[in-house]
């Protein structure tokens, strides 16, 4: 009905995974409802500030966006591995194999939280591919959660500095971000950005131990909490 398809669509493109349902998108159990919230959730992925541009006349400024590409291209990865092991190993017909993976991968990775079915259920390769995905989280400037692409785009860029000056000591290499040199200072808070990160994330993991969860329970929990 009308309410339910406002609070629906409020909550796709706000990345919020709030349902009408205790079985979330699952209960309506349409492929063009999953298509539709699917498509709706990359686009909350996605920075805001380029659909601005596009407004004022930038067409290109979305798909020229390196962050953007890097985003696309890990959803289809993720989507693509998926899909095919729900249908050779799940027993799922293609197209079905490739709803299910489409959905749940952009739901997991954006945070938004929405699920068509218990993917825990999905065996030894679909799980640690949501656990990744679960951290990295959508573009910087969107409502995702998670680390932020470009983090990792930044992490990567003086990764591959530090290399190129191991391999050729007296060479200049000067990381790149969208085609822009990174600062110095850009570099260091992102590392102690990962550094906290990845200290809490432990930290919280170790508390849930404390407590009595078993350890697979207890760092799955500190995942989804951290990463939202």
């Amino acid at each position: 009905n009308g309410m339910e398809a406002v609070a629906h669509s409020m909550t796709t493109i706000a990345t919020g995974g709030f349902s009408t349902s205790d079985g979330s998108i699952g209960h309506f159990d349409s492929e063009l409802i999953d298509v539709i919230a699917t498509f709706g959730m990359i686009l909350g992925s996605l920075p805001f500030i380029l659909y601005l541009k596009t407004v004022q006349g930038s067409y290109t400024a979305i798909w020229n966006d390196s962050q953007v590409q890097w985003f696309i291209s890990i959803v289809g990865l993720a989507v693509l591995s998926v899909t095919f092991w729900l249908w050779l190993s799940g027993g799922l017909q293609p197209l079905q194999a490739l709803r299910y993976a489409s959905f749940n991968v952009v739901s997991v990775i954006s945070g938004t939280g929405y699920a068509t079915s218990d993917y825990s259920l999905w065996g030894s390769f679909a799980i640690p591919v949501f656990f990744f995905i679960m951290f990295i989280g959508g573009c910087a400037g969107s409502t995702t959660c998670g680390i932020k692409i470009f983090r990792f785009q930044v992490l990567y860029a003086a990764a591959r500095t530090q290399i190129h000056h191991l391999l050729q000591p007296h060479g200049v290499f000067i990381p790149y971000y969208n085609r822009r040199p990174i600062s110095d200072e850009i570099i260091v808070a992102v590392l102690s950005f990962f550094f906290v990160f990845g200290i809490s994330f432990a930290l919280l993991a170790m508390g849930l131990g404390m407590l009595g969860l078993d350890y697979l329970t207890a760092i799955s929990s500190a995942a989804t909490a951290i990463s939202n």
